[in-house]
C-alpha cells in the first residue's frame, strides 16, 4: 500500500492552482504608504480551540453516518488479590 502511495504522489505537480499573494499584498501595502494613507487594518482570525474541535467532531460525525460501529464497552479490570 505504500508502495502505492509513493507512485501515486511521485507524479509531477501541477502548481497552477496554488498562487502566491504575498507580492501582490506587498504592493498593495506599499502603494499605501506612499500615498501616505493609513493601511486597511484586517481583523485577526482568532480560533478558538474548543470550537474547533467541536467542528471537527461534528464532521467526522457526520460522514460516518449509520455504517458507524457503535462504541465498544470498556472491558472490565481483573481482579488480582
Amino acid at each position: 500500500m505504500a508502495g502505492q502511495l509513493i507512485a501515486l504522489a511521485g507524479g509531477p505537480v501541477d502548481w497552477a492552482p496554488y498562487r502566491d499573494t504575498s507580492a501582490l499584498e506587498l504592493r498593495a501595502l506599499i502603494q499605501v504608504k506612499i500615498a501616505q494613507q493609513p493601511a486597511p487594518a484586517e481583523e485577526p482570525v482568532v480560533l478558538h480551540l474548543l470550537d474547533a474541535l467541536r467542528q471537527s467532531v461534528a464532521a467526522a460525525r457526520d460522514g460516518r453516518g449509520a455504517a458507524a460501529a457503535p462504541a465498544r464497552k470498556p472491558r472490565a479490570r481483573s481482579k488480582t488479590e
